[in-house]
């Protein structure tokens, strides 16, 4: 089971290197609509062969990324909060990037509660257009 899985890492990653063979660093590289279904075709085996992986596990990461990463990215600062050994305290990341995952907590947090008001009040249902059609 293990080979065949490391044979088949082996081939995927062997048919990437071939889509990308005429990629460079210096000269960027046409995506023609050949190598847009090689790389479908590649993406489909993937979801075959581990549906509960892409429609549930990826998800997940893509969610936790956005709601506990501090978007810090285009900041002189920028960084990873945890662990917080590794702080850079000359760009006084020790302050920023705790602000950022404050502020990404408070808009989740304010995000939450605003679905929460609309949906107890059912004034969401009254003012959009769909009840304009049907009342």
């Amino acid at each position: 089971m293990a080979m065949t899985r490391a044979l088949k890492g082996t081939m995927r990653v062997k048919a990437t290197r071939m889509l990308r063979a005429d990629e460079t660093e210096a000269q960027p590289v046409e995506m023609t609509p050949e190598i847009d279904a090689a790389f479908a075709q590649i993406a489909q085996a993937r979801i075959k062969r581990n549906p509960f992986r892409y429609y549930v596990v990826l998800p997940l990461k893509r969610a936790r990324t956005l709601w506990f990463d501090t978007h810090s990215d285009y900041y002189p600062f920028q960084g990873e909060l945890l662990p917080l050994a590794d702080l850079d305290y000359d760009i006084h990341q020790q302050y920023w990037l705790p602000l950022f995952a404050g502020l990404t907590l408070v808009y989740t947090l304010l995000g939450i509660a605003g679905g929460w008001v609309l949906w107890r009040t059912r004034q969401f249902i009254r003012d959009s257009g769909y009840c304009w059609l049907r009342c």
